[in-house]
């Protein structure tokens, strides 16, 4: 398959609004992500894909300082200002940039066997990039298997079903939406994609979920883009 390529439609500066440090390594390149080829990370930048509706996004993520977060934004399809509010409210969401670790962080410091992690890992936010249809085939894919299991049945999912796209120097897999699922069968899903009893249920999920599935609302006083950004050459 040739990947499709993404251009560089516009830069985001998103600011770590929530109270406590911000970590931009521990927060986006967790050893709990599982390889299934949506994403890529060096120390400094890490690239992810994401859905839109029928839009495919590619995003470059690294971070200016401790307090903001700079995303060049990739897309294979026509960009409106809809496109940019809801990517930017998804990046803050799925990386706790306006979420409070302040509390969190005080009653953990009250555990002694706390005090290592909180200094090794001072700043890691949470991060689950992954809409609501998404964080469903993977709770399916999940259930009463191994990790490696779950691996694989993703990486077929994804490779017969996703996009696979190039851009700011890296190749990555797209998760396919619900609409762009409703018409596998169950068989193909079990014989091709060897999701076995699972096969029956995901259907259901992609009837489920609508068009959208990830809330939007007005982000003018907290992102700003570059205007006239360059295209980003930084390569992993």
């Amino acid at each position: 398959m040739k990947p499709r390529h993404l251009n560089h439609t516009d830069t985001l500066q998103l600011p770590v609004t929530g109270k406590g440090p911000f970590s931009f390594r521990h927060t986006l390149w967790k050893p709990s992500h599982f390889g299934t080829g949506l994403e890529v990370h060096t120390a400094t930048h890490s690239w992810r894909t994401f859905r839109l509706d029928h839009l495919v996004v590619g995003v470059r993520m690294s971070a200016e300082n401790d307090r903001l977060l700079i995303a060049d934004v990739f897309t294979d399809g026509h960009y409106e200002p809809e496109h940019r509010e809801r990517i930017a409210q998804r990046l803050i969401t799925s990386y706790g940039l306006d979420e409070d670790l302040d509390a969190f962080t005080e009653l953990a410091s009250e555990v002694p066997e706390m005090q290592e992690p909180l200094d090794t890992l001072a700043g890691m936010r949470q991060s689950c990039p992954e809409d609501h249809f998404e964080i469903a085939v993977i709770s399916l894919l999940l259930q009463n298997v191994t990790i490696s299991r779950t691996t694989q049945m993703t990486r077929n999912l994804l490779t017969h079903h996703g996009k696979l796209v190039h851009f700011a120097g890296v190749t990555l897999r797209a998760w396919f939406t619900a609409a762009e699922l409703a018409d596998v069968t169950p068989e193909t899903l079990k014989e091709q994609d060897r999701l076995r009893y699972r096969a029956r249920t995901l259907p259901h999920f992609a009837a489920f979920t609508p068009p959208r599935t990830w809330p939007t609302k007005r982000l003018s006083s907290t992102a700003s883009s570059r205007s006239g950004a360059s295209a980003p050459t930084q390569q992993p």
